[in-house]
């Protein structure tokens, strides 16, 4: 999966995709600085997890995917194994979030639940790991944007959205290096060089998919079946 990554063939859709990812932060930062996002209030235990279950219910459309069983929610600080960042433990089948405003908690919502489908699928996780984090991340993008547009308000997607982007320039810069092209400067403004990982590798690998062959595959996924290129 890691060559197919690497692909020199992805670096000019990395850089269309870049490009229109760029325009919409652009935009998203002109938004939250004219305060013209509501992100509501901080939600507590209850609201949480009744957030939750109408997160879960878009994701479940948006897989297609049927009786799937309410994983365990709550805030990073109080799950019993702590952790300081949004994670999804398998063991427990328990997901623990970062405290965001209501409206940011969609993001880190959708991501985890869908690692929990991920496990619910008996998809695997070693030597996986990017498959699984960009299915993940690509459900979580589809899912912010759905409330974004219905409810036309862009708190919705403002974290993911720099995120992402941040995601796409280290995967433009490595996948470039990798094949020995000189990076364009253009796509890699206020790049921070940091360590590849799962996650950056599986957003731009499956943001790439998805431009060629659109998001149906997602579905498959969650399913276990996978594009022949991915196995």
């Amino acid at each position: 999966m890691t060559k197919l990554f690497v692909s020199p063939e992805n670096i000019p859709l990395l850089e269309d995709i870049i490009a229109d990812e760029s325009k919409k932060v652009e935009d998203l930062k002109d938004i939250y600085e004219n305060n013209c996002m509501y992100f509501g209030p901080y939600l507590s235990h209850e609201d949480l997890n009744d957030f939750f279950k109408e997160v879960k219910k878009e994701v479940d459309i948006f897989l297609d995917v049927k009786d799937i069983t309410y994983p365990d929610c709550d805030y990073c600080e109080d799950v019993p194994w702590k952790s300081d960042f949004d994670h999804y433990n398998r063991v427990f089948e328990e997901m623990g979030v970062v405290r965001r405003r209501g409206k940011a908690m969609v993001f880190p919502l959708s991501h985890e639940y869908t690692h929990h489908v991920q496990s619910f699928a008996g998809l695997p996780v070693l030597n996986y790991r990017i498959l699984n984090e960009g299915h993940a991340r690509g459900v979580d993008r589809h899912i912010t944007n759905l409330y974004a547009e219905r409810e036309d308000n862009k708190a919705f997607i403002y974290e993911n959205s720099a995120l992402v982007l941040k995601e796409l320039k280290r995967a433009y810069n490595f996948t470039c290096d990798f094949n020995g092209i000189k990076p364009k400067s253009e796509f890699l403004k206020d790049f921070v060089d940091v360590k590849i990982s799962e996650h950056t590798l599986g957003t731009s690998l499956f943001m790439v998919y998805e431009a060629l062959h659109g998001k149906e595959f997602y579905k498959d996924i969650a399913v276990k079946r996978f594009p022949d290129c991915f196995v």
